[in-house]
C-alpha cells in the first residue's frame, strides 16, 4: 500500500494536484528560460554570451531538482 501523507504531516503542504514542486521552483524555471533567450540571442548574433555565473547557477538549479525529487519520491514510497 503506498504511503499517503495526512493533512498534518509537513510532507503534505508541499504536494499539489499537478504534482510535488519546491517552492522556488518559479525562480528556477524563470533563470532557466532567461538562460534560453541568452542564448539565442547569442547564436543568433543579436546579443552577447550568457556568463558562466549563469550556466553554474542553472548547473545548481538542476542538482537541486534532481535531489528534491530523489528525497520526495522516497518519502512516498511505501514501508
Amino acid at each position: 500500500m503506498p504511503a499517503v501523507p495526512t493533512s498534518r504531516s509537513p510532507l503534505s503542504k508541499q504536494l499539489s494536484s499537478e504534482g510535488i514542486r519546491h517552492i522556488d521552483s518559479a525562480a528556477r524555471a524563470n533563470r532557466f528560460q532567461s538562460l534560453l533567450a541568452k542564448m539565442a540571442a547569442f547564436q543568433q548574433g543579436a546579443g552577447p554570451a550568457p556568463a558562466l555565473a549563469e550556466f553554474k547557477q542553472w548547473k545548481e538549479d538542476a542538482a537541486f531538482e534532481r535531489a528534491i525529487g530523489r528525497l520526495l519520491a522516497k518519502a512516498l514510497l511505501p514501508r
